[in-house]
Order: C-alpha cells, then sequence, then structure tokens
C-alpha cells in the first residue's frame, strides 16, 4: 500500500515570485517518488511511499523535503545573484485526513525554559553593551544553527568561538589562552565544546562527505547552555 503526503511551504523573500517547474524525482533505494513545484514563491512537494507516518516521521520528511527543494532554489539563487531561504509550513496526509501544521521552535530548546532566567530588556541592555557585538554574532549563528539542521553543529561551533573573541579582545595574548579564560569564566569544560567542534570540524573544513556521527540535538542543547551562561557572565559583568 502506498501513502501520499503533501507538504506546501514557501520561498523567502515572497516577493521574489520564484517558480521551478514540477519536479519528480525516484528514490531507487526505497521506491518512493516526490514530486515538487514552486509557483509564486509557494512550494508543493508530495511523497509518495509504503510507510505510515506519525508525527516525529512527519518532521523528518519536513527536513528532507527542505533539503531537496533547497537544492535546487540555491542552485537558481546562486544563477540569479539572489538569498534565497524555504521554509516547509504544513504536511497533509489525505488518505487519513491527517494534518499537521510544524512549529516554528525546536522543542527540546524552548523547554529550556531560559525566558524565565533572563528578561528581553536585560539582554536588549547586554546587547548594547561591551558584549554587545560579539553576542548578536552568536545569536544570528544560532538562528542559523535552528533553520539549517544540516549544518547546526558548524554554526553552534562558530556561535561560540564568537563568544572567546570577547577575552581575545580585551587584554588576552593569545586564541589557546582566550578559550581557557573563556571556559574558567563561563564554567563550562573543555570536553564540552570539544564534542561540539568535532562535529563541526568535517563542514569547517569544507568535507561535506564525512560521516558525521554527533547527536544534534545534544550540540544544540550544550551550545545554548554555553550561550546562557555567558549571558550570565555578561550580566554580572556590565
Amino acid at each position: 500500500m502506498k501513502y501520499l503526503y503533501m507538504l506546501t511551504g514557501v520561498v523567502h523573500p515572497e516577493r521574489a515570485d520564484v517558480n521551478v517547474t514540477s519536479t519528480r524525482i525516484e528514490l531507487g533505494d526505497s521506491g518512493d517518488v516526490i514530486n515538487f513545484s514552486i509557483y509564486k514563491s509557494r512550494i508543493a512537494f508530495t511523497v509518495e511511499t509504503a510507510t505510515l507516518l506519525n508525527e516525529s516521521g512527519m518532521n523528518s520528511l519536513r527536513l528532507f523535503a527542505e533539503e531537496q527543494v533547497r537544492t535546487v532554489v540555491d542552485s537558481l539563487g546562486f544563477l540569479v545573484g539572489c538569498g534565497y531561504d524555504i521554509e516547509i509550513i504544513q504536511c497533509i496526509e489525505p488518505q487519513h485526513q491527517g494534518h499537521l501544521i510544524f512549529g516554528v521552535e525546536e522543542k527540546y530548546l524552548s523547554e529550556l525554559n531560559y525566558a524565565e532566567l533572563v528578561e528581553p530588556i536585560e539582554l536588549v541592555e547586554i546587547l548594547n553593551s561591551k558584549f554587545g557585538a560579539y553576542l548578536r554574532r552568536c545569536l544570528n549563528d544560532l538562528r542559523l544553527a535552528i533553520r539549517t539542521p544540516k549544518d547546526s553543529a558548524f554554526y553552534c561551533y562558530r556561535a561560540i568561538e564568537c563568544l572567546t573573541h570577547y577575552f581575545l579582545n580585551n587584554g588576552t595574548p593569545n586564541k589557546s589562552e582566550a578559550w581557557q579564560i573563556f571556559r574558567d569564566n563561563i564554567g563550562v569544560s573543555k570536553d564540552q565544546i570539544m564534542y561540539i567542534k568535532k562535529a563541526a570540524d568535517p563542514i569547517r573544513h569544507g568535507n561535506p562527505l564525512e560521516v558525521q556521527t554527533a547527536d544534534r540535538q545534544r550540540v544544540m542543547i550544550d551550545t545554548w547552555a554555553i550561550t546562557m551562561k555567558f549571558i550570565t557572565f555578561a550580566k554580572t559583568s556590565a
């Protein structure tokens, strides 16, 4: 028995009016068939598969769909000199009338409840302080870590590395000492940071074929914890 899943989404910025004719791909190993097209920056993506998916499976399907569509949209963006992004918003399973709207957050990150530890106005004050240049770049990378799962480790490590430059640019003579002072002041172990670095290294060094075995969820949670510790350090050092 085959199950048909329909996913819809959008290309950002929507005003770009991106159009891609219908594309069909047969996945040889699984026998699944995918079709997708883009009309006026609206994405239609269907998957015909023998697998009945639960909510977790639909979320995995979303990541797969984003990867497939992003490859095409990135190619188009290169040719016309535009920086496009995409978002898959919902999944519909017509046979069983299932309908799932994908959330905008990583649930395990939202459950950390960091909003209870720092008020938004406090964070704004830090962003406008001597720590701001480093933290703004860090938060920018963490946004990209959420939005591009395949490169999450890369962005997470770069976000942390950026925070160490606060110490490097404020009296620490070299990077090695800056990392040590960062770990001592923030209260984080070297092993914790090295796990994230090891996960990031293949993409950092431009090797897309190296197998990545790190746990993305662990990388993300640890990075959020390290960033929160830096924010706490900044609050008490202002």
